[in-house]
């Protein structure tokens, strides 16, 4: 696990966004933060967002198609209960509250998610996950201390090395492998993105950690 291949811009690819189906779980008050992510998103084959049983039925999302749930059955079961609607090779994982940057220079280089997967063994990149920047003493704090920033340094990503597991807030699977995997646990609200990485291993697959692609996720609301 000490090398790893790096993504080049002049490697083409066998796959583009048009493989990719987004797929955005959301429990939530206020359908804006899931209208800005999917504004954000480049163009990819489909965007899916499963309304998770929200107070008040998501609507009025252009280009997301909606899959709504009567109860709320957590993040995990809401990934899995829009499998079926997905026919593209690959499936692009975003939390509701995660931003894309979108100004010059910024951003994100998807294609080096896709890289990886030209590896017929890899079933899982995930890219980095850094906290939203902000001046309150909290969000500097979480800067530098959130859960989900595994840091600037790629790796292979398996149980008992330097990265055990990558958070399901951002990950780009592979259909056919997260199938034969039957998704991830329904039963974990928490800690279904460390089962499913191990699991992965355990088949023999690979899951790779590429943090040349930032996104950022809204940070903790309180101490």
């Amino acid at each position: 696990g000490a090398i790893h291949p790096i993504p080049e811009e002049d490697v083409p690819n066998h796959s583009t966004l048009s493989d990719v189906t987004v797929v955005i779980p959301a429990h939530v008050d206020d359908v804006k933060t899931v209208r800005n992510l999917v504004a954000s998103l480049p163009d990819v084959a489909d965007i899916i967002v499963v309304d998770d049983a929200s107070p008040t039925p998501l609507e009025g999302i252009p280009r997301a198609r909606l899959v709504r749930n009567s109860t709320a059955l957590g993040p995990a079961a809401a990934r899995n209960s829009a499998l079926s609607e997905v026919a593209t090779e690959f499936v692009l994982f975003l939390d509701h509250d995660i931003t894309c940057p979108t100004s010059a220079g910024a951003t994100p280089r998807w294609s080096s998610l896709l890289f990886h997967m030209r590896d017929p063994r890899t079933a899982i990149v995930a890219p980095r996950v850094m906290s939203k920047p902000g001046p309150t003493a909290l969000e500097r704090y979480e800067m530098d201390n959130s859960p989900l920033d595994m840091g600037p340094e790629p790796a292979r990503v398996a149980p008992g090395s330097r990265l055990s597991y990558v958070p399901s807030a951002a990950l780009l699977v592979r259909l056919e492998s997260f199938r034969d995997l039957h998704g991830f646990d329904d039963a974990l609200r928490y800690g279904e993105d460390v089962d499913l990485v191990w699991r992965a291993h355990e088949a023999g697959l690979i899951c790779r950690y590429e943090p040349s692609v930032v996104l950022f996720h809204d940070p903790r609301p309180d101490w």
